[in-house]
């Protein structure tokens, strides 16, 4: 999705923009409330993210977000889907055999959205949800947002759909020092307690999180996972620890790090000084 350009935080004297949403997602709203992808992104290279979220930056491969839009939007509404299609022309092919077709990667979209719909236990907690819904807070004194797939506020629980190369497959974390699965691997936890608190102050109520995996492969492996407050209760303090100089990046009091390493400092690199064999994987 599309976010507009922007270029400095809000102090605590600007008026809050009410989160709409077709608004949800502009770089206006994103310096004025934190949310749990600014932050994961941050805490993987401030540079990186602060160049993007002013408009600075684009990815050069948003082929992988922009499948997983497709999946969520077709969960939203019908109307969502078609709009989603309608406002991203790229993802239907214009020559060869495919011309009018969608490409390959996001046939795999509807394949992950057939797996899912044959799924009984999947759409029978679907059925009873409000999707796509906005939701604003509180915490360690700074506003949040998030944006919940979907919701039952009456039964108490909260899903987000997640679409994944292979569900069984672990990755290295530096975050946890050692090969974890996908959900600590893309810091989901943090998310899913940002969500879970927001929820729970807004409705007063206990909420349970559950997270619909769906895989790319052919075909697609599906699993419903519940994390516990066993794993969701740690990324407090994780988040809590770094919350502080994340704002104070976005608000331009301190310069962002580069991580060295991403497409962004990849692409910014300047060489001042030889380095030793030893230093090469430490390398910024």
């Amino acid at each position: 999705m599309t976010k507009k350009k922007t270029s400095t935080k809000a102090t605590s004297s600007t008026k809050r923009i009410t989160l709409t949403s077709d608004n949800y997602y502009n770089h206006d709203t994103d310096f004025q409330y934190m949310s749990p992808s600014v932050f994961k992104m941050m805490m993987q290279c401030e540079a990186a993210e602060l160049a993007l979220l002013k408009g600075d930056y684009e990815p050069s491969n948003k082929d992988a977000i922009l499948v997983g839009n497709f999946v969520h939007s077709f969960f939203e509404s019908q109307e969502a889907h078609q709009a989603f299609i309608d406002a991203h022309p790229e993802i239907i092919s214009t020559r060869g055999a495919s011309k009018g077709h969608l490409k390959s990667q996001y046939k795999t979209g509807e394949h992950m959205i057939n797996r899912l719909c044959h799924e009984e236990l999947f759409t029978n907690m679907d059925s009873t949800c409000e999707h796509e819904v906005i939701v604003t807070g509180k915490l360690f004194g700074y506003d949040w947002k998030g944006k919940v797939d979907a919701l039952n506020v009456e039964q108490g629980f909260f899903m987000d759909y997640k679409t994944v190369d292979d569900i069984a497959k672990r990755n290295w974390s530096d975050k946890y020092y050692g090969m974890v699965d996908f959900i600590r691997a893309r810091d989901y936890l943090p998310q899913m307690w940002v969500y879970r608190q927001l929820l729970e102050q807004k409705y007063g109520k206990p909420f349970t999180c559950f997270i619909w995996a769906v895989s790319k492969q052919t075909p697609s492996d599906v699993q419903l996972i519940s994390p516990s407050s066993i794993w969701l209760d740690p990324e407090e303090s994780w988040i809590q620890e770094n919350i502080d100089r994340v704002e104070q990046v976005l608000a331009g009091e301190v310069a962002p790090k580069a991580c060295g390493h991403c497409e962004y400092c990849r692409g910014h690199k300047s060489i001042h000084a030889a380095i030793d064999v030893g230093q090469i994987l430490a390398a910024d």
